[in-house]
């Protein structure tokens, strides 16, 4: 704290009573109460500042987390429309001894998958294709 200077206050008498009993130090409570009036405004006004500060954070990480979720969601989404992709390839391949290529990058749009991921797959499990089926 800075220097200390003695003043004189006049306050009613019940309440000095009251607040030398509540308050041992009843002049360090004085100085609290003057610095709570006297800065509270200054130290109000940080604080919100900070909270308004904390907050943008807090919406730039949740955006954050929504965009991972999204692309997980996706990426979740594509691994189960593929492997629906190669079921279906997997099928006509069995009924009929050859994929037309023509089919299968169709369906890949339908399903929204890669169609040189699945031909790739495919073609590692060698599947015949042919241009037009």
């Amino acid at each position: 704290m800075s220097n200390k200077t003695k003043v004189t206050l006049t306050l009613d008498t019940d309440l000095v009573d009251l607040a030398k009993i509540s308050y041992p130090n009843f002049s360090g409570r004085m100085n609290e109460l003057l610095s709570i009036d006297l800065h509270a405004e200054t130290e109000e006004s940080k604080l919100m500042k900070e909270i308004a500060k904390l907050h943008d954070e807090l919406e730039i990480k949740e955006d954050k987390l929504c965009d991972i979720r999204k692309k997980r969601s996706a990426l979740e989404g594509e691994a189960s429309n593929i492997k629906e992709v190669l079921s279906w390839a997997r099928n006509i391949y069995e009924r009929k001894g050859v994929i037309g290529l023509n089919m299968l990058e169709r369906e890949c749009k339908k399903q929204k998958v890669s169609f040189s991921k699945i031909r790739d797959i495919l073609e590692q499990e060698d599947v015949a294709f042919v241009n037009f089926a």
